[in-house]
């Protein structure tokens, strides 16, 4: 009877655990709508942002624009899951090292990344728009209020 009061309890036990792999990649999944080439005309040129997914726990990002025959990089970005945490990585041209923000929301449609510790922006937002737009929207400290700037993007097909 022992044994089967010990197997049961371990059942139990183990059911409401949750496998880190499987927590942990909910989340970061649910992420896999940025992959391909977004696009917005700007006053300097075509702005693009390229996701690819290079492994299981990473997804690259470049920020660029066109204009005319020349491409100027504007950011590195990188989405990254560490563990049961997914950051968000980005490294701008002009700043020496990247800057990190952690997932704190995510559903299928939207994502906050947030540092409260950087000084603009401190959260980072992507909302898709059906299957082909999206807003990625940076709010940080302003003038005595939240400033925000929306970006919103096209898929490029």
């Amino acid at each position: 009877m022992i044994p089967i009061l010990l197997a049961l309890t371990f059942l139990l036990v183990a059911s409401t655990v949750t496998p880190g792999g499987a927590a942990a990649s909910a989340p970061f999944d649910m992420l896999g709508w940025l992959e391909g080439d977004w696009v917005r005309q700007t006053k300097r040129g075509l702005a693009t942002e390229s996701w690819t997914r290079v492994s299981e726990n990473t997804m690259e990002g470049l920020a660029h624009v066109t204009a005319g025959e020349e491409t100027h990089v504007t950011e590195y970005l990188r989405l990254e899951r560490l563990g049961d945490e997914v950051f968000y990585v980005a490294k701008p041209r002009e700043n020496a090292f990247p800057t990190p923000f952690l997932l704190v929301e995510c559903d299928e449609d939207h994502a906050v990344f947030e540092n409260l510790e950087h000084d603009f922006p401190q959260r980072i937002l992507y909302t898709r728009h059906g299957d082909d737009a999206m807003t990625a929207r940076i709010e940080g400290p302003g003038d005595g209020e939240v400033r925000t700037i929306d970006f919103r993007f096209e898929r490029r097909k």
